[in-house]
């Protein structure tokens, strides 16, 4: 019996692990958003193929940020809208509401950058309209938390339906598009018929209820006074337009009853 010693080496293959190189870690990144459909030569995949970012850009932000999208496509589809736009709002428009509402990023050349770099794998990418909705659905979920609004997290409140309500302007109507979704369990087909009707907005008696103010930062609370004033003078003049209209109507009544009175007297002569 021979000896473990004795035992000849096994001969090496030769072959060696291949690393992955950069541009085949994007091609990967690249299978895990869906989004090729053809073959991709090296050449296409070689970084200064891809696009040609600006030299001010951050290239590492940019690169972390497409790797890290891939990541969370391929976990979870469905949600993908959302934790994308939670990425995108901190990395690129710094957690700022009103450059998220304005789609103006903080950190606008590196936005531009990811965005072309996504696209230009596949047509069937995701559009920048999709990102940008991502993120002010993002926005919308940091004001909400801000003000403990609840009803934003509400099941019936989808990701379909936050990409409508992402688009209301102002605060308490986003509210009372959510109110009335929830109320009414409305599709996302009919929130936006909806919305494009104009009806959801909440009006000003709604939106000055104490439950709505006590969510409200005073600065906002402030910027109703001017519109209740406006309202005001607007309803002084209807209230006006009105009782000269009444008049007009009780002259006409009185113009009648006496036509009336003169031809019965009339006829009685008669």
């Amino acid at each position: 019996m021979s000896s473990s010693t004795d035992e000849k080496p096994k001969k090496s293959s030769g072959k060696k692990t291949a690393t992955k190189q950069p541009h085949e870690k994007e091609q990967d990144t690249g299978k895990n958003l869906r989004i090729i459909s053809r073959p991709i030569t090296v050449s296409e995949l070689l970084p200064e193929k891809i696009m040609n970012v600006e030299s001010e850009s951050d290239e590492h932000l940019v690169d972390e940020a497409f790797s890290k999208i891939g990541e969370i496509f391929t976990k979870h589809f469905g949600s993908a809208l959302e934790e994308v736009g939670v990425y995108l709002f901190e990395k690129f428009y710094e957690n700022n509401v009103e450059d998220a509402q304005k789609q103006k990023p903080t950190k606008a050349l590196e936005w531009k950058s990811l965005i072309r770099k996504i696209t230009e794998f596949d047509d069937r990418a995701p559009s920048q309209s999709w990102f940008y909705d991502a993120v002010s659905i993002a926005a919308d979920k940091l004001q909400f938390q801000k003000l403990n609004y609840e009803l934003y997290n509400d099941a019936k409140i989808t990701p379909s339906h936050k990409v409508h309500i992402a688009r209301i302007k102002k605060i308490e109507d986003k509210k009372a598009a959510i109110q009335k979704t929830i109320d009414e369990n409305l599709s996302v087909r009919a929130l936006k018929k909806l919305l494009e009707s104009g009806k959801n907005k909440m009006d000003l008696l709604q939106s000055t209820e104490p439950s709505n103010l006590i969510t409200m930062q005073p600065s906002e609370i402030k910027s109703f006074l001017p519109r209740i004033d406006k309202k005001i003078t607007s309803l002084e003049r209807e209230k006006k337009a009105i009782e000269d209209k009444i008049s007009q109507y009780e002259q006409s009544k009185r113009t009648v009853e006496e036509t009336i009175q003169k031809k019965l007297e009339a006829s009685k002569e008669k």
